[in-house]
């Protein structure tokens, strides 16, 4: 079975909710076509910086619409594909993507030994001797079988995908379905003397974050170990690296990773990294996805509205031009995602954030940091029992739906969480997730002074 990451599994606790409405609304608004909505994108958000809402202030909001003429509606059940692959098949993919990502690194024979099956489970592990706790943080991941084990020992899969891995303390990758869902190339694990598999290594943790924003066009400026560079510099930088990376050798992507948020970490001796939060672009439109904490990369909310989250991916940049560490899962990898609908309408801007301020609590105030459209999935009917833990069990439906984002951060107390307010951008219905966060250092949205 493919392991969980610690990013990928909440901690869940339900408060009384601090909002007007305790489920979705249908406002039935009034559309405009995209194309009018973007033509009056950049107005109305200036407009909306300069307007007094009662409890909201936008500022210094990041806003963002893509160049799109239509946008979708789209489903997927949980862990349901008609991709498969032999074992076979499946180790001479992740040896191909192996040469492309560390090429050089492994002749045949090593590959044959660090490359592991993950999906056929601990095949190695001893009950009797061995400790549970070494499963989660193998240093070379040899309880799981190489493939000449995985033939000898007759193995089969835990779920109908496949899970390869090389996670040790040179380098790590994980190949899922035929795509790379992560990669490592070592350097800055090593120079933290990260004695752990490197598919754990949490960049948040290694190095204290000393500035974290949603403008991705912040002209701050800092000194990565490759010199000066400004945040949008970065982000462009990076973004071209996504878009050039080879996620797999047997698959045509529908998705492309995409930068969404930025945080600034000191390396010593004067220089710097950036760890950008990444999600799944979809026909130029992303997914919304929480941000990212420092706290063993997990994500702690109070109440979701929505019953699933998009996580984050992440990306690492300390020279420019490269990244030496990526990791995104997102549905289209471990499931059949499809189209269902089209929209060519859109509920306008100022109207959503006139919903969103409605919708909030009287005696709170927010600031917005960002505002974008973007994919939100949404589980309708979720199955309150808790995880699933048997694979007969019928799997989860789970709808995306087209919606504004409104990020927002309390002027009161407590202000150490995030305010997600999500209004479907063709019923005009709303859903929140409200996150706890437990870094020190918040988030930014536009400002117009530079940094270092």
């Amino acid at each position: 079975m493919c392991r969980q990451k610690a990013k990928t599994i909440p901690i869940i606790a339900f408060l009384i909710l601090t909002l007007t409405g305790c489920g979705s609304q249908n406002t039935n608004p009034d559309l405009v076509s995209i194309k009018d909505a973007q033509n009056r994108f950049d107005k109305e958000a200036e407009e909306l910086r300069n307007r007094a809402f009662d409890n909201i202030s936008f500022k210094e909001a990041y806003f963002s619409f893509p160049d799109v003429s239509k946008i979708y509606n789209l489903e997927y059940e949980e862990l349901v594909t008609d991709i498969s692959y032999s074992p076979d098949e499946a180790y001479a993919i992740t040896c191909d993507l192996t040469d492309a990502f560390f090429p050089g690194r492994y002749d045949a024979e090593e590959k044959a030994d660090v490359i592991r099956l993950i999906d056929a489970g601990a095949a190695n592990f001893d009950e009797t001797r061995d400790d549970p706790l070494s499963l989660l943080y193998a240093v070379d991941l040899s309880y799981y079988p190489t493939l000449e084990q995985y033939k000898e020992k007759n193995l089969s899969p835990t779920y109908n995908h496949s899970c390869l891995e090389i996670a040790n303390q040179d380098c790590y990758l994980e190949v899922f379905n035929g795509v790379v869902r992560g990669y490592d190339q070592g350097d800055l694990p090593k120079r933290c003397d990260y004695d752990r598999s490197y598919n754990h290594f949490q960049i948040l943790k290694a190095y204290p974050i000393v500035y974290r924003t949603t403008d991705l066009e912040s002209d701050r400026t800092y000194h990565l170990e490759s010199g000066d560079i400004t945040i949008a510099e970065a982000v462009r930088s990076a973004n071209e690296c996504l878009s050039e990376m080879k996620l797999s050798n047997v698959r045509d992507m529908p998705f492309v990773p995409k930068v969404q948020s930025v945080n600034v970490l000191d390396m010593g001796n004067g220089c710097f990294v950036f760890c950008f939060k990444l999600a799944a672009e979809y026909k130029k439109m992303e997914f919304h996805t929480v941000e990212m904490d420092a706290e063993d990369g997990a994500v702690d909310f109070v109440i979701d509205q929505t019953n699933i989250l998009d996580f984050h991916g992440e990306a690492v940049m300390y020279q420019a031009d490269s990244i030496t560490r990526y990791q995104l899962f997102p549905a289209f990898v471990h499931s059949d995602v499809r189209e269902t609908d089209s929209y060519t309408a859109v509920l306008p801007l100022e109207k959503a954030a006139e919903i969103t301020s409605d919708y909030l609590t009287d005696g709170m105030s927010f600031e917005a940091l960002s505002v974008r459209a973007g994919y939100k999935s949404i589980i309708e009917n979720p199955d309150l029992s808790g995880q699933q833990t048997d694979e007969e069990d019928a799997p989860q439906l789970v709808t995306i739906r087209p919606c504004w984002q409104f990020l927002l951060q309390p002027t009161t107390e407590p202000s150490n969480q995030l305010y997600y307010v999500y209004v479907d951008m063709i019923t005009g219905e709303v859903y929140t997730t409200i996150q706890n966060m437990n870094s020190d250092v918040g988030y930014s949205g536009c400002e117009n002074d530079e940094g270092n």
